[in-house]
Formats: structure tokens, C-alpha cells, sequence
């Protein structure tokens, strides 16, 4: 995933997961998540990637299949 500034310029890698895989982005309103779904064997999950390391992790490890991610107004949920 590369990201940039508004102006086209800062432009950078964040992460290694494979841009064509992530679904549904959805940007933390503090800017430092962004949100997304993803199929892996368990089906369709909810993952965050930290902007600022790269770091992607899974929110659960349960069989099922999750819609498109919203944060909430204050970034405390998803």
C-alpha cells in the first residue's frame, strides 16, 4: 500500500500486504489505522494496518465473515 499527502508529494510504502487482497479501506479519524477486510482460510476478516510502522494484525480468529469496517467519530471502535 502507498500512501501520499494530498498535493501528490510524501510518497511512501506502508505495509507489505498485498494491495490487491485488502478490501473496504477505512482510514482511523486520528489517521494512524486504516482498517480493511481481507479472505484468508477463516474468511472474510477485519485487519488493521498501523500507518506508522507498517505492522498489519487480524481483530479476531473466528470462522466468520465480517462486512466493511466504520469507525466510530472518536476512533475508539470499529
Amino acid at each position: 500500500v502507498w500512501i501520499s499527502q494530498r498535493d501528490g508529494g510524501g510518497v511512501r510504502r506502508v505495509g507489505k500486504v498485498q494491495p490487491e487482497s485488502m478490501k473496504d479501506l477505512s482510514w482511523s479519524p486520528d489517521g494512524e489505522q486504516i482498517a480493511f477486510t481481507m479472505n484468508s482460510e477463516h474468511g472474510k476478516s477485519i485487519w488493521l494496518l498501523a500507518v506508522g510502522t507498517g505492522e498489519h494484525r487480524r481483530l479476531h480468529m473466528e470462522p466468520w465473515n465480517e462486512g466493511r469496517a466504520s469507525w466510530s467519530a472518536d476512533g475508539k471502535w470499529l
